[in-house]
């Protein structure tokens, strides 16, 4: 592991939570999933996918044949069920030109009543690939290797998230084919959302959001996001979400093995209201109205070293 001066400063962003889905009703006794179950695939999902689009477009990297002249800022972001999470940047003085993993970077997340950090460590897999590791954890814990669980509680209602081990993201930015950056994102969460006087909600999911852009203007190309709840309704098949994009449109949908249970919409003109869910049938309720999903709100964090002062909500 080596320290170096690779990070000249980093932007941390502190999402105040997503805003919960205006739900579209009642789901009736035949829907496989709960109001409650709906409403955190929608959440967990907007999440990844906004952190997806945030990266993306915060991410600019202009190679020179100097490495030490190169422009590189390279995003990350990661939220946590309930409690809201970080969006950043790093300014990076040196181009990969081979494999590194640079030492770790850990901040109090200034979360009112919770003892928590967050970190990052970035590093090269190798020649014009940037790789950000992301990653939630208690005092006084720090590396990236000491995985252990992770709970947190918050009030009104009284809700429970337990992770097990605590949760990481990898962003990786491959800006080896000239014009153009390929931005993935990975999770593999193992978590449990307990709520006050109901059964614990099995949130586990893996996912990966795969996003082209044209590093000349920032403009996204194509979008693909698939994420994986193997556990939510036992005895049940996975809850399966897949979503593709362009510049122009995107559509998606959220399955149970052969069922259809709700179709996503996108509207790249909406910015920053991208994304509406509509669910069919006996999921839909009453109302059979769409769930309108919001980019989160930002409160802005500005870190160098060991110091953060907030600059004030965007």
């Amino acid at each position: 592991m080596k320290s170096s001066g690779i990070i000249l400063g980093i932007c941390a962003v502190l999402l105040m939570g997503a805003m919960e889905p205006i739900e579209a009703g009642e789901a009736a006794m035949a829907c496989p999933l709960s109001s409650h179950a709906r409403s955190k695939i929608v959440n967990s999902v907007s999440d990844f996918f906004y952190e997806g689009v945030y990266v993306a477009e915060a991410t600019r990297i202009a190679p020179d044949p100097d490495p030490f002249q190169s422009v590189i800022h390279t995003a990350f972001a990661s939220v946590l069920p309930e409690i809201g999470g970080i969006v950043g940047e790093l300014n990076l003085v040196k181009a990969c030109t081979s494999a590194i993993d640079y030492d770790a970077y850990c901040e109090d997340a200034y979360i009112p009543n919770l003892n928590l950090n967050f970190c990052i460590r970035s590093g090269c897999e190798a020649k014009g690939i940037y790789t950000t590791l992301v990653y939630w954890t208690t005092p006084p814990l720090t590396s990236p290797d000491q995985r252990a669980s992770l709970e947190y509680s918050v009030a009104h209602p009284d809700r429970t998230v337990t992770y097990d081990p605590n949760p990481h993201v990898l962003w990786r930015i491959d800006s080896t084919v000239p014009g153009f950056e390929f931005v993935t994102g990975t999770i593999q969460n193992h978590v449990k959302l307990s709520v006050a006087g109901e059964k614990p909600l099995r949130l586990s999911h893996s996912g990966v959001i795969s996003i082209i852009k044209d590093n000349k203007n920032t403009h996204i190309s194509s979008l693909a996001l698939h994420s994986t709840f193997p556990a939510l309704v036992r005895s049940q098949d996975a809850v399966v979400v897949d979503i593709r994009a362009d510049e122009s449109q995107g559509s998606g949908s959220i399955n149970m093995g052969n069922r259809k249970l709700a179709t996503i919409e996108i509207h790249p003109e909406n910015i920053p209201d991208l994304l509406t869910i509509v669910w069919n049938d006996a999921c839909a309720g009453a109302q059979n109205s769409p769930q309108f999903v919001p980019a989160p709100r930002l409160r802005r964090l500005s870190a160098h070293t060991n110091m953060i002062v907030t600059e004030g909500l965007q």
